[in-house]
């Protein structure tokens, strides 16, 4: 099924479509996977976007991924925001 593209909110930034090829792109961007990668993981735990990020993070020691989202401002990366501003990791304090 694809995406509403006149409907933006949270519930769609949450979940990860593998039917959109741009969407693909990003998550195996933001967090550093492969495609195949990421197709594993949510056939694992789903499609919520923080579960497999969660999956990612227990596979590599709590990292999240590999930090190639460069200025996406991507999901999983080390800690760093984008220039878009995306969230990436733990709140600095």
């Amino acid at each position: 099924m694809s995406d509403d593209k006149n409907k933006r909110g949270n519930p769609d930034r949450n979940r990860i479509s593998l039917e959109e090829e741009y969407e693909v792109r990003h998550w195996t961007e933001s967090l550093g996977v492969s495609r195949e990668e990421l197709e594993e993981a949510v056939k694992s735990v789903g499609n919520s976007a923080e579960k497999v990020r969660e999956h990612f993070r227990s596979r590599s020691g709590g990292q999240g991924g590999q930090g190639r989202q460069g200025g996406q401002g991507g999901q999983g990366g080390q800690g760093r925001q984008g220039a878009q501003g995306g969230k990436d990791g733990p709140e600095e304090r």
